[in-house]
């Protein structure tokens, strides 16, 4: 007849079962207790409880940010290795002593052991969790660049760039930039890092927004548009920069740029 509830030699037992940590003489105890008790769903708390411990929302850090949480988080997985070979040296000295430790005390022990290997390598996954969440959750400043007109481009214009990598939105400011004639239009491009992971054109770079200017001299005009999300990873922007392109295509890119601020 089945007991109402498991013992805790039976808990113990499960747990090192799941932890695939039971020595001969422990897997020996477990299937003579099957005979009384039907430890599926045991199995299954207890691997529910682990899968819970481990299992926290993905994050995708930059390569930078990455780097130095997991500097900052190496010596507390050092020390959950040193610990986990120092609980299986103890736990090997006990079961070759001539004098072993009556069951119930041996399988408090080995508890208690797999207790402080897991709690140690918990605590090392929920430290580079929360200092992930910590460093994303900083507010970073917008980015505002003025672009440069290059020698191919004679003329005062001022555009000013003000992009915010959290919102991913952003504001062109462009003031004393001559209107096209008709069929060509201003191209704002991204350029990337040669090892972004982003589809690049063959100059490196990205559409980023067309627009147009009126024929009002000495008005500021401005155009608020959406980001790609490769600015929440600036290692990767390389420049910015305008060119004038044909308005069928401007995605071909053909022109060089008039404008540019390189990062």
């Amino acid at each position: 007849m089945n007991q109402p509830n498991p013992s805790e030699e039976l808990q113990l037992l499960v747990a090192g079962y799941v932890l695939n940590d039971l020595s001969p003489e422990e897997s020996d105890r477990l299937d003579q207790l099957r005979a009384d008790w039907d430890i599926t769903a045991l199995v299954e708390d207890f691997q529910q409880s682990l899968k819970i411990t481990y299992d926290h929302p993905e994050i995708q850090p930059s390569p930078r940010l990455r780097a130095a949480v997991m500097a900052s988080a190496e010596q507390n997985m050092a020390d959950a290795v040193a610990l986990t070979t120092s609980a299986a040296r103890r736990r090997s000295a006990t079961l070759e002593s001539p004098k072993k430790l009556p069951w119930r005390r041996r399988g408090r022990s080995l508890g208690a052991i797999a207790a402080l290997v897991i709690a140690a390598l918990t605590t090392s996954n929920v430290l580079l969790w929360r200092s992930l969440q910590a460093q994303q959750a900083q507010p970073s400043a917008p980015l505002v660049i003025t672009l440069q007109p290059t020698d191919r481009f004679d003329s005062s214009a001022a555009v000013v760039l003000n992009a915010n990598a959290q919102t991913l939105k952003a504001t062109l400011s462009i003031s004393n930039l001559p209107p096209l004639e008709p069929g060509k239009v201003y191209v704002l491009w991204t350029v990337l890092a040669e090892d972004a992971p982003f589809t690049k054109d063959p100059k490196g770079a990205v559409l980023t927004q067309v627009f147009a200017v009126n024929a009002v001299a000495g008005e500021t005009q401005e155009h608020t548009f959406a980001l790609p999300p490769f600015f929440q990873q600036p290692e990767f922007v390389k420049a910015i920069a305008i060119t004038i392109e044909d308005e069928i295509a401007p995605q071909q890119h053909n022109e060089s740029p008039i404008l540019i601020h390189k990062l």
